[in-house]
């Protein structure tokens, strides 16, 4: 008797392969008086997006020095964020990212980057009627 070996094979996309969530949709609402900080031990990064396409940003190592620029963002294709350094996006400065989740207090990226996310209202100030003179923490 002689047998045969089928092989079946499914194309499936990246993400699927990889056991990541695809990228989610994204509005703008997400973003806007928001500020995102990256989790990590010794790096800083940090956006806080206006509802006017600006983006105050914070790049450095924590304990050492940090870089503030402000950027411009929008939302492409949905699902991408985009950060550049002109409002068309024509220079140097070009950051996306693609968000597997996103809530109220956290966001993750496709490539597994955590992010704690909190309104722009209580980044660098103290309790309601405390002054609020306190800086951003890194």
């Amino acid at each position: 008797m002689k047998c045969a070996l089928i092989t079946i094979s499914l194309l499936l996309p990246v993400e699927v392969m990889a056991g990541t969530a695809p990228p989610v949709s994204l509005k703008p609402e997400m973003f806007v008086d928001y500020s995102f900080s990256l989790v990590s031990e010794t790096q800083v990064e940090q956006y806080i997006f206006g509802k006017d396409g600006s983006v105050g940003a914070c790049f450095g190592t924590k304990g050492g020095g940090v870089a503030g620029p402000v950027f411009h963002w929008k939302i492409e294709s949905g699902t991408k964020l985009r950060i550049t350094d002109t409002p068309e996006g024509t220079n140097s400065v070009n950051i996306s990212f693609e968000f597997s989740s996103i809530t109220d207090k956290t966001a993750t990226t496709t490539d597994g980057r955590k992010f704690t996310k909190e309104r722009t209202s209580k980044v660098g100030q103290d309790e309601p009627g405390k002054g609020g003179n306190s800086p951003a923490r890194f």
